[in-house]
């Protein structure tokens, strides 16, 4: 083992990273620990924007009629999307017109503003966005 080392349990996907160096195994759900050989990172992804969350709430008005091309932009960007849920309201017998995205985004500024823009210009769709950075 060596300080900076981190490793993972298959069981439950907790880890560790090794601070200080000791005697003895990390062990976690009754089996010893993996080590993580590379963290995966996006590639053209620099560390800063790997170290952070930009997330888009796209909210949909009307979603039979411009749902379709929300899809088609978010398809666009699919190699630019590393988390999506879709929430919309389920009423006895019919759902709600309208639509929540939530995206979780990979990539650059400029293709999230690409994407924020290509959005925005469908009509009946608003789009918000958090950013979440680590220190």
């Amino acid at each position: 083992m060596k300080k900076g080392q981190i490793y993972s349990c298959l069981k439950c996907g907790n880890s560790v990273e090794v601070l200080d160096v000791g005697d003895g195994n990390l062990v976690c759900c009754g089996a010893p620990m993996d080590k993580v050989e590379k963290i995966n990172q996006p590639a053209g992804i620099s560390k800063d924007e790997a170290d952070r969350h930009v997330i888009l709430g796209i909210h949909i008005t009307d979603r039979v009629h411009h749902a379709v091309n929300v899809q088609t932009v978010l398809s666009d960007f699919g190699t630019n999307i590393k988390t999506r849920l879709g929430l919309h309201e389920v009423h006895k017998n019919s759902c709600s017109p309208n639509g929540l995205i939530v995206v979780e985004f990979a990539g650059d500024d400029r293709q999230c503003d690409d994407m924020h823009k290509k959005l925005t210009a469908i009509e009946g769709v608003e789009v918000k966005r958090m950013i979440f950075d680590h220190p």
